[in-house]
């Protein structure tokens, strides 16, 4: 059955159900390796200056927990910490292609 799946180039029904939606087996594969990359890049860090949300399952809780982290970190109150996102040029033109 995966086999076959791999061959027609889509993404196996059991892989799609443990991660995320896409549309071909090439467009998995790419977020795969954009995944690793991303993984492999912060292990390499002390810090993380960025964070790829796109390259997390659940971009909502890994916010809210990174605010937890820092606050307990630095010491601050929680209620006197803002978020914010910045989207570059560059990356809107990406998400266009």
């Amino acid at each position: 059955d995966v086999l076959c799946t791999l061959q027609c180039g889509s993404v196996p029904s059991y892989w799609a159900q443990l991660s995320w939606p896409a549309s071909t087996l090439a467009a998995w594969m790419n977020q795969l390796r954009n995944r690793w990359i991303q993984l492999r890049s912060c292990l390499n860090k002390e810090e993380f200056p960025s964070y790829w949300l796109g390259g997390f399952f659940n971009p909502g809780k890994f916010v809210r927990i990174s605010v937890v982290e820092a606050s307990q970190y630095h010491g601050w109150q929680l209620e006197g910490i803002g978020v914010s996102l910045q989207i570059k040029h560059s990356e809107i033109q990406d998400a266009k292609q």
